[in-house]
């Protein structure tokens, strides 16, 4: 499979992931579990993948910060196959991969 194609899927979320590499769509009866596991893996090793933030950013939430303004991290919901809210145990352990723990919301 063509790597651009598994980059650009990427950022539509765990479920565009499963549907991309196994061929399926929700509605199969794999699809849930396929899911899941997925899920559990990434979450067991979150700590060595290669995420970083995009060039420029670091900056960029610096210079909010200092300019007062309060941060947070929101989710981008790309496509109907983007399950936002099994990200809550992931961006836990991932931010602070990013360097990103020590901002705080005022």
């Amino acid at each position: 499979m063509d790597a651009r194609v598994i980059t650009h899927t990427v950022s539509d979320g765990a479920k565009a992931l499963v549907a991309l590499g196994f061929g399926i769509d929700e509605k199969a009866e794999a699809f849930a579990s396929l899911h899941t596991q997925l899920l559990a893996l990434y979450l067991e090793q979150i700590e060595s993948t290669q995420s970083t933030l995009y060039p420029g950013m670091e900056n960029l939430l610096d210079s909010l910060e200092q300019a007062g303004y309060s941060l947070g991290n929101c989710y981008k919901q790309a496509s109907p196959l983007c399950d936002c809210t099994a990200f809550a145990p992931i961006t836990s352990r991932a931010l602070p991969c990013l360097g990103l723990p020590r901002r705080r919301a005022r």
